[in-house]
């Protein structure tokens, strides 16, 4: 009988006590299942790893410098390839396959300023390569509300903007300008961004 072992570091077996390279899929299969994952899991996790590349990508694109206030209240988002349902109430469910892009937010004022800009989001998918066929915002519920995949992300470009600011603000302002500044600041409703800057400009 053949002698049969697995290693997880060097995905290599024993055959007949011959030493030899496995086949790499079924090395890697084998991976997997030490992990506790399969080959349907993994390709989900990389497929919800490029969705959320990806929709990073499209909100810096159309929000600028503000675009971690919108991915800082983000708490899921979801590209969907599946049938067409249509609209029931006046035709029936057709074969057509479309891309559906649900989003969950936490944030009242977030979710209405996503809503305001979906057909310019949906261009920057399209610049991307992705269709968007449906674009639907979902206020987020229960543990759903817990949840924030661009904690991280937008922590990284709130300080961009911080830094950029302290350099615009680098050379001593006149009274003048602080007064001309603040009223500019007063109006920004996040709190955080506001104090910061208020903060910059005190500073001065």
């Amino acid at each position: 009988m053949s002698k049969f072992e697995y290693s997880s570091n060097a995905a290599q077996y024993d055959l007949d006590g011959r030493k030899g390279r496995a086949d790499i899929k079924s090395g890697i299969e084998y991976a997997l299942a030490d992990l506790g994952l399969n080959e349907e899991k993994l390709n989900k996790a990389l497929r919800a790893g490029k969705v959320k590349n990806l929709f990073k990508e499209v909100i810096n694109e159309v929000y600028g410098d503000a675009a971690f206030l919108i991915l800082e209240k983000t708490n899921a988002v979801y590209l969907l390839h599946e049938p067409d349902k249509g609209d029931l109430k006046v035709a029936r469910p057709t074969d057509k396959l479309i891309w559906r892009l649900l989003i969950y937010t936490c944030d009242s004022m977030v979710h209405a300023d996503l809503d305001s800009r979906q057909e310019t989001i949906k261009r920057a998918f399209l610049r991307h390569g992705q269709d968007i066929d449906t674009f639907e915002l979902f206020s987020s519920k229960l543990n759903m509300r817990k949840r924030f995949p661009f904690k991280n992300d937008a922590q990284n470009l709130k300080e961009g903007v911080l830094n950029t600011e302290k350099r615009k603000v680098k050379q001593k302002m006149t009274q003048q300008q602080k007064q001309a500044t603040m009223q500019i600041v007063k109006k920004i409703q996040n709190k955080q961004l506001r104090q910061a800057l208020t903060n910059i400009v005190n500073e001065n």
